[in-house]
């Protein structure tokens, strides 16, 4: 420890004999330190960090399977057989996100919620903070309204009021008693907005459901069983419910997901890129700086050469210099504690409030305790990456060629052949990088560029849930929208009104299994599912979707005139490839048992992710499927949101009890295309990082060159070359080295765009656009580089040079 610290003392005072390599190589290790921790945060938070769940890794989600459909939820009636079946869970829990509808106080207020089976928080190990959640007997038809609060809600909404069970909250028009309220750290990620919990009733219809998939379910394994067990079963026991109920089981499966992948799912990808991209930069300021490094070492070349001269054991040589190294990796790590913390804040500003604030929770990304521990051995491995080698050479001089030179500098120097390895190295990875980095950005702008099937521009959505017992009878919820279309339709500014079941873009489904009519001898085929929505007439016009084919709904398409859809493209296609479908018949199983007759065909218009695949979608009208939960669509001349407050005047003007929840198109979309961004800001910024590097690599090498090769150049100009003929040859030195690390890195590219293809749209791996523009501008950025130093080798006085030589 002695010794160690001795050589601390000397590493101090030799890093303040070089002021300026030594600030320049703290701030390169910051940047590359600070960067790589502000990854980590994000990498431990989604893949590393343990759920805030009992025994998390015991968690799967169980999914439904069918061929050519891939996942979905499950069936409530197939969910039924799975719980009280099988034995490789401790618990199989069942929940669906909703919204509420809140009544009783200064305003009516719309509040996210979820349905949860009675043993959903036992299954992921939530004891309440007050009171109790749910029991068996509260799941069943007619049961007593209960209601669990999230402690977010009960201290927002109720002031913290610990006697407030037993109070009574109006929830869609029913009174409910608030019989629990859930602790502070519980946060169940797909149900992130979820304020209130009641229970999953399920009536007569659906608890024999099996068309129609919209639960979702998590399970907890029981002890001593694996998930291959568990999974094994399962699918044991659905090849048996295929026997029993051919008619809608036939081709199902189960897949069993761990918890984690399924929430993390989403995120994952872009969570892995930043780490991989982040790496490069950690790989590249550790080569910067052994550069440095090593010019360092040419510096105290001869310093070196007497200390071994004088009995020094390289030994202690080497310990030395990588305890220069350590101080300096040191200073560079505290300096990207700071910059990690501004890093991490900006990580987080990139997900749109509030979603913000709730992964901060969840996953914990911030700097913790384990961030801080990984920021200190990232500065000791660095230390190690970067000082080894240098220390290495530095630690074996020519003794006789050091010893004999006067000048106090070898005549031959240190061999550049390190210095142009770590340099081609460097460009290797900013080639790689700032592939990547266009490859996604080129993905996104491309993605930008896609038609969603509707116009977005001066259109204003509003959400309206008429639910409760007022809105229970159809004709009641008919001439209600109906008066409130009415109502909305003749505002100033408004020049066409609607509504629809479902938002563009905002992922949610409502599937359905569908039934066509066969094509010869009243045969009945399985047509798979579709998606369905409820719209009212002018939905079509108002959200400036295209009819290819046929009609929209009218006022003729009432609860009483025959079954009609309207369905997009892609269904179509599927169910009639080569025919016209105007005219066909399908049944919808999950709205009725009558056929429909399509009246329409329109272009596609997606639902789902901007860049995802194009699912069948079937439009019923709202007087044949009067929804409760409805969106009004207002396209106006105006600026959509200062139609709000009328808006929300005239649906209080009809009912006061009604919450709205407004937002413009706009920003639907925007907030569609936040995941594909989110990783885009910290690609940019850590290709603009290695481009720099790899710049003042090249400067480095080829100034480093120009001195050593000085007393040569003096020579040369001496004997009369001209200034071209010395440029020419400073930069066919470094011609070499760019060359090589450009070919290198376009290989590897190529490979890593390979791994790429499946977050890339519209984009193919090797897109001769990037691969040739990446190239380029790093060729022009090593040319400036070269130049400079180049420039100033051709300014040499031959006979200041021979004099020094």
């Amino acid at each position: 420890m002695k010794r160690f610290l001795g050589d601390l003392r000397f590493a101090w005072r030799t890093l303040r004999n070089s002021p300026t390599l030594s600030l320049l190589s703290i701030v390169v290790l910051g940047i590359g330190i600070g960067a790589t921790s502000t990854i980590f945060s994000a990498v431990y938070g989604v893949l590393l960090r343990p759920m805030p769940y009992e025994d998390p890794d015991r968690l799967v989600q169980v999914l439904e399977t069918r061929q050519g459909e891939g996942r979905m939820e499950a069936a409530p009636a197939n969910w039924v057989d799975w719980r009280r079946d099988s034995q490789s869970f401790g618990s199989l829990a069942a929940y669906r996100g909703v919204g509420f509808n809140v009544t009783g106080g200064e305003v009516p207020q719309r509040v996210g919620g979820a349905r949860v089976s009675a043993d959903f928080f036992d299954t992921l190990g939530a004891r309440p903070a007050l009171g109790r959640t749910f029991r068996r007997d509260e799941e069943q038809p007619g049961s007593g309204g209960v209601v669990v609060l999230s402690h977010a809600a009960w201290e927002r909404r109720f002031d913290a009021d610990p006697n407030l069970l037993g109070e009574r909250l109006v929830i869609d028009g029913r009174p409910h008693q608030v019989i629990g309220v859930l602790p502070p750290d519980f946060v169940f990620l797909p149900l992130w907005r979820s304020e209130l919990y009641v229970p999953l009733v399920l009536d007569a219809a659906e608890a024999t459901d099996r068309d129609n998939h919209w639960l979702y379910t998590v399970g907890r394994l029981a002890p001593g069983v694996s998930a291959s067990a568990a999974r094994q079963e399962m699918e044991a026991l659905a090849e048996t419910l295929a026997r029993r109920h051919p008619g809608t089981n036939t081709g199902a499966g189960v897949r069993l997901v761990p918890l984690r992948d399924e929430i993390t799912g989403p995120i994952r990808s872009a969570v892995v890129l930043l780490l991989f991209a982040v790496g490069l930069v950690l790989l590249l300021t550790c080569a910067n700086v052994a550069v440095m490094l090593l010019a360092r070492a040419a510096a105290r070349e001869r310093e070196i050469a007497l200390r071994v001269s004088l009995g020094a054991a390289r030994r202690r040589l080497v310990a030395q210099l990588l305890t220069e190294s350590l101080l300096l990796s040191l200073l560079g790590g505290a300096l990207g504690i700071a910059l990690a913390v501004a890093g991490i804040h900006f990580l987080v500003s990139l997900i749109p409030p509030p979603l913000s604030t709730l992964v901060v929770t969840f996953f914990g990304i911030g700097m913790n305790l384990p961030v801080l521990v990984f920021t200190v051995v990232l500065s000791a491995v660095t230390a190690l990456i970067f000082g080894t080698w240098p220390a290495l050479k530095a630690s074996r001089p020519d003794l006789s060629g050091v010893l004999k030179d006067s000048g106090g500098r070898s005549r031959r120097g240190m061999k550049l052949r390190g210095r142009g390895a770590l340099v081609a190295l460097e460009l290797v990875l900013a080639v790689v990088l700032l592939v990547t980095a266009a490859l996604l950005i080129r993905s996104f702008l491309l993605l930008q560029t896609i038609r969603p099937g509707f116009e977005s521009e001066g259109v204003l959505t509003a959400a309206v849930e008429l639910s409760g017992p007022a809105y229970h009878d159809d004709g009641v919820r008919r001439q209600f929208l109906g008066t409130l279309l009415d109502e909305v339709g003749s505002l100033p500014g408004v020049e066409s009104a609607a509504a629809v079941s479902i938002l563009p873009l905002t992922q949610r489904n409502q599937g359905t299994a569908v039934v066509i009519e066969g094509r010869s001898a009243g045969e009945v085929e399985e047509a798979g599912s579709a998606s369905y929505l409820t719209a009212t007439p002018g939905y079509f016009e108002t959200f400036g979707i295209g009819l290819l084919r046929g009609e929209g709904f009218g006022l003729e398409h009432g609860p009483s005139a025959p079954r009609v859809t309207v369905i997009n493209q892609a269904m179509a296609q599927r169910l009639w490839p080569g025919e016209d479908a105007v005219g066909k018949q399908l049944i919808l199983t999950r709205l009725d048992p009558v056929p429909r007759t399509v009246i329409g065909v329109t272009e596609n218009v997606r639902y789902g992710a901007l860049g995802g695949a194009m699912p069948s979608t079937a439009y019923v009208p709202y007087a044949q499927d009067p929804r409760t939960d409805m969106v009004l669509v207002l396209r106006s001349s105006v600026a959509p949101e200062t139609l709000v407050p009328q808006v929300r005047e005239r649906v209080w003007g009809l009912d006061g009890s009604l919450p709205l929840e407004a937002r413009t198109m706009e920003s639907v979309l925007d907030e569609s295309l936040a995941q594909a961004r989110f990783p885009l800001p910290p690609l940019a910024v850590f290709a603009l990082i290695a481009l720099l590097l790899a710049g003042a690599g090249i400067y480095g090498v080829v100034s480093f060159a120009v001195v050593q090769r000085a007393h040569e150049i003096g020579i040369r100009v001496a004997l009369g070359a001209r200034r071209q003929d010395v440029l020419r040859l400073v930069l066919a030195q470094s011609a070499r080295i760019v060359v090589t690390g450009l070919l290198i890195g376009l290989v590897l590219s190529f490979l890593v765009s390979q791994a790429l293809s499946g977050v890339l749209y519209g984009v193919r791996p090797g897109d001769p656009t990037v691969f040739l523009a990446v190239p380029s501008i790093l060729l022009a950025v090593a040319l400036f580089a070269s130049y400079l130093p180049a420039r100033r080798a051709t300014r040499l006085d031959p006979a200041v040079t021979l004099r020094q030589g």
